[in-house]
């Protein structure tokens, strides 16, 4: 519930839209329970036939009867007490005497306050209210037509500003989660996923604006028009309300127990969420595989499975969120009943109490118990769409829940508190004594100790798995090394800034990663402000301008996702252009040239020693071909790694 309270303070940005937005629910409160009281007059009017005045001038002429009839009476009960008093009689008639005197009082003073307020209303009603029966009832029709048209405008306008103040909550968080997403290192990123994370960008992140919407509109907004029915109710009778409402209490806490269900089930939707996410990204994004091994039925089967998975969920979420609905109707159902049998008692009996309880200060009149059951009926409605909101808010409260466990999870990858410089340019690559595992103590490499001089080509080495990779994130500082460590010259990577560190190193790997952007967008990624000229210069290098230059909308083509409307070669092409256009001081080519021709590779390597002079190159390739322009080689044999000068042989099986 916490982090759902963080959420509704984050609106607080907002607190003159909010503020609006509350003005707007008193507003349509007001109007609920003035439309309900508006068939009071109207009723009045029609059992009588009277127009307003004339009801108005009656109800006066019958309060000051009423009140001289009472005060004769209560001379009468005085004189019949003290009587009493005086011929000693007996405690219980004494007794009775004296109630019926505090009865009359009661009466009198209430009808005293009924001709106070019908005075103080009557030059109004005589200059602004019409003089016939019918003329009233169509002045009161008129009012309340508007009436509902303003209440309307104001609901309309309170669920715009709290949608919008929503909306930008909502949008405030995706940007944190895609922020802190996009800082967090391979192995904390690799327990949520893409699919987990954008689970949380998109699903989560609208159930949690849904819940606070529901909270501030309708959990802010309901209450308000229950509060404005019962008030009103309360100036009709408000012992009577208090007997109305006896079964607050149980229904509090079937309540409250079925809040709890529904977030623990909640919990459980998320999570099913979450691994349909999986499902849906992992066959979309490998759907190549997909199709090529005839899996089609296998992904059919795994994403039924997820979903059903999902709807059984979802199905006891609904049960919970309807369970509420029969609970608040029959709350709703309890009161009306009792209004009706206590009213109807005390309407037709003409009385002012009940099993010896006062419930009303005078007798009531049919209207006003008409009206006094509308009210309670116009507040069992609002009741009824709180238990709406059940779901809603505990589905935002689950997901804030989720979303701050996400932002909670610090990257175990951090700039130094106090980042050191790196050197204009570099003079070696050091690695130091340094052994890695991914997971436990199972080191992937160990005991590595390198040192690669700037300007150097080297070639990495070795079978797969070995650990070649490896090394060259470390050097990217993607993982950070259990022992030892990695140096630039004399400096720990870890002490210096990821912005200086990976901005001197140009990364290209044998998985191409493109974005459904134009070429000239991919090449340039990472240089900003790099010119169309600068740009198809660097595609030159890579060999990759009269490809691109074929295509019908040449540079301003867009690849699609991830490059798939081009061929693996073309993908690699721009990957290295994009390298190139960089013009780092360390280039990383992990297998960059794997899927690209063996003449066109040539020519990328050629490329490659003449535009490298100022940059340390390393090579993890398969291929002898790269051979030919390495100047040392590093093999990775099971995690074991040493240094060597290239072999003769090698240079002239690779030539």
């Amino acid at each position: 519930m916490q982090n759902f309270g963080n959420g509704l303070k984050e609106a607080f940005r907002y607190k003159w839209l909010l503020a609006l937005s509350l003005i707007c629910s008193i507003c349509v409160a007001s109007l609920w329970s003035a439309n309900i009281g508006a068939f009071f007059p109207i009723l009045e009017v029609t059992l009588n036939g009277q127009s307003l005045r004339e009801w108005s001038a009656n109800k006066i002429d019958a309060s000051e009867l009423a009140i001289t009839n009472y005060e004769l009476e209560i001379a009468e009960n005085n004189k019949s007490l003290q009587a009493a008093e005086q011929a000693n009689q007996n405690e219980d008639s004494l007794k009775e005497y004296r109630l019926n005197q505090s009865r009359l009082d009661s009466l009198k003073a209430a009808e005293v306050k009924s001709l106070a307020y019908h005075k103080k209303l009557q030059p109004y009603i005589e200059a602004y209210c019409p003089k016939t029966a019918f003329s009233t009832i169509g002045m009161f029709v008129v009012l309340l037509l508007l009436s509902t048209a303003l209440k309307h405008l104001f609901l309309m306008s309170n669920m715009m500003l709290i949608s919008y103040v929503s909306n930008e909550v909502t949008r405030s968080l995706r940007l944190k989660v895609f922020n802190h997403a996009l800082e967090l290192d391979r192995g904390t990123f690799a327990t949520y996923g893409s699919a987990g994370i954008m689970a949380h960008i998109t699903h989560m992140s609208e159930m949690m604006g849904q819940g606070i919407i529901g909270f501030y509109s309708g959990v802010v907004r309901e209450p308000l028009k229950i509060i404005s029915c019962l008030t009103a109710a309360c100036f009709i009778s408000w012992r009577l309300l208090l007997v109305c409402i006896i079964v607050t209490p149980l229904v509090v806490f079937l309540i409250v127990a079925i809040i709890k269900s529904v977030r623990k089930v909640a919990q459980q939707l998320v999570t099913e969420s979450t691994g349909m996410h999986h499902v849906i990204l992992e066959s979309l994004n490998c759907i190549q595989s997909v199709q090529s091994y005839c899996m089609e039925e296998a992904e059919r089967r795994r994403f039924q499975a997820s979903t059903k998975n999902m709807m059984q969920v979802s199905m006891r979420v609904t049960f919970y969120n309807e369970l509420a609905k029969p609970v608040i109707e029959f709350f709703g159902l309890s009161m009306v009943s009792i209004a009706m049998l206590a009213g109807s008692y005390l309407v037709l009996e003409q009385e002012t109490h009940l099993w010896g309880i006062q419930l009303l200060d005078r007798p009531m009149s049919i209207s006003a118990m008409l009206v006094f059951f509308c009210l309670l009926i116009g507040a069992s409605d609002p009741i009824r769409k709180i238990s709406g909101l059940f779901g809603v808010v505990g589905n935002g409260i689950v997901a804030a829940d989720a979303l701050q466990s996400l932002l909670d999870k610090k990257s175990i990858i951090q700039n130094p508190a106090q980042p050191k410089l790196l050197p204009q340019t570099h003079q070696e690559i050091v690695f130091e004594k340094t052994h890695f595992a991914y997971h436990g103590e199972e080191y992937v490499i160990r005991d590595v100790n390198l040192r690669i001089p700037y300007r150097q080509k080297v070639g990495i080495i070795g079978p797969n798995g070995g650990g070649k990779s490896t090394l060259t994130s470390l050097l990217c500082r993607f993982y950070d090394p259990q022992i030892g460590a990695v140096k630039i010259d004399d400096l720990d990577v870890r002490e210096v800034s990821l912005h200086d560190l990976r901005g001197r190193i140009g990364l290209v790997t044998q998985q191409t990663e493109l974005f459904n952007e134009t070429i000239s967008y991919n090449i340039a990624y990472g240089k900003d402000n790099a010119t169309q000229e600068q740009i198809e210069d660097a595609a030159r290098k890579a060999f990759a301008h009269d490809f691109i230059a074929s295509l019908p909308e040449a540079y301003n083509t867009q690849v699609g996702q991830n490059g798939q409307k081009l061929s693996g070669g073309q993908r690699q092409r721009i990957a290295l252009a994009r390298a190139f256009l960089k013009n780092p001081e360390i280039m990383i080519l992990d297998e960059a040239t794997s899927q690209i021709d063996l003449p066109s590779e040539n020519l990328i390597l050629q490329a490659i020693r003449e535009h490298t002079h100022n940059c340390t190159v390393l090579f993890i390739t398969h291929r002898t071909s790269v051979l030919a322009i390495v100047d040392t080689v590093i093999e990775v044999q099971h995690g074991t790694v040493t240094q060597r000068p290239v072999m003769p042989q090698e240079k002239n099986q690779a030539a």
